[in-house]
């Protein structure tokens, strides 16, 4: 009895265990999936970086994306012909004044695929100096086509999509650094970029409540204009008002000397009879005399 209890029991041990391993191996299975499905999206955004054109296509979007999160609709628009006939990515329109802020997001990113790709080997020196002379080239490229007195701000932003390559850059390129000063191209990274961006809006911000202001001073003014000229009807009225008072004085005067007459008039009492008596008696005489 006490085997088969003790069988038993093993059994049903077994059993739970089983289950529990079976619940366990279907967590692995699902998890390999996800692990696939993040695999292939690996994959496919391998794909898309190392395609120029592609590649190009997916900064843009962060830029446009960045630009739609902080910036009104009205100011800023996307692959905007410029005066001189060329296209920018994004021109961001400010406060007039100001002039409008070209960004390109463009940036030679094969060049630095093989200076991280030749680190360590021979060739390294060589591939960092066609990443700067490229990004140089690329930064003169940009206030050549995108700086123009009199339509665009004299600034221009080039976007780079990662933050690794900006400080890259900063740590390890200080002459890009300051030759795109010296061009007035300002390279930013998605961190700084949102930076920026939040500059701009409050100078859109500042520049909106400037001009409510100089509205409100100036419908102010024209209030007070108005106001006075209210004042002076109401004084034009005022004296009406008392010359009518005045008149109604004087007729109510007029009315109470008439009203006296004629109750004066009314004791009077006019003998009519005996005016009709002495009127025949006349005629008599008359003709006796006659």
């Amino acid at each position: 009895d006490r085997v088969g209890r003790s069988l038993e029991l093993t059994q049903t041990r077994n059993s739970e265990n089983l289950s529990k391993l079976h619940e366990r191996l279907g967590l692995i299975d699902q998890a390999q999936s996800n692990i696939k499905a993040l695999a292939g999206e690996v994959s496919g955004l391998q794909s898309v970086l190392s395609n120029k054109q592609a590649r190009g296509a997916f900064g843009e979007k962060q830029m446009q994306d960045l630009i739609r999160a902080f910036l009104p609709t009205r100011a800023f628009s996307f692959q905007h012909t410029l005066s001189n006939n060329t296209r920018v990515d994004a021109l961001i329109h400010m406060p007039d004044g100001h002039g409008d802020v070209a960004v390109d997001s463009k940036f030679p990113m094969e060049s630095w695929r093989r200076m991280i790709d030749a680190d360590g080997s021979y060739e390294a020196e060589g591939a960092k100096r066609d990443f700067r002379n490229d990004v140089l080239k690329h930064i003169k490229d940009i206030a050549r086509k995108y700086l123009i007195e009199g339509e665009t701000y004299e600034l221009a932003l080039l976007f780079l999509p990662s933050d690794a390559i900006f400080s890259e850059l900063h740590s390890s390129f200080d002459t890009v650094i300051d030759k795109g000063f010296s061009q007035r191209v300002i390279i930013v990274s998605p961190t700084t970029f949102m930076a920026t961006l939040h500059t701009m809006q409050s100078v859109m911000n500042d520049a909106e409540i400037q001009k409510n202001a100089a509205l409100i001073k100036r419908e102010v003014s024209v209030m007070s204009e108005d106001v006075a000229r209210l004042g002076e009807r109401v004084s034009r009225l005022q004296r009406h008002f008392r010359q009518a008072d005045q008149d109604l004085g004087d007729i109510q005067i007029s009315a109470s000397k008439i009203t006296s007459r004629a109750k004066k008039i009314g004791t009077v009492d006019f003998e009519t009879e005996s005016l009709e008596d002495e009127i025949p008696t006349l005629k008599l005489v008359q003709k006796e005399d006659i």
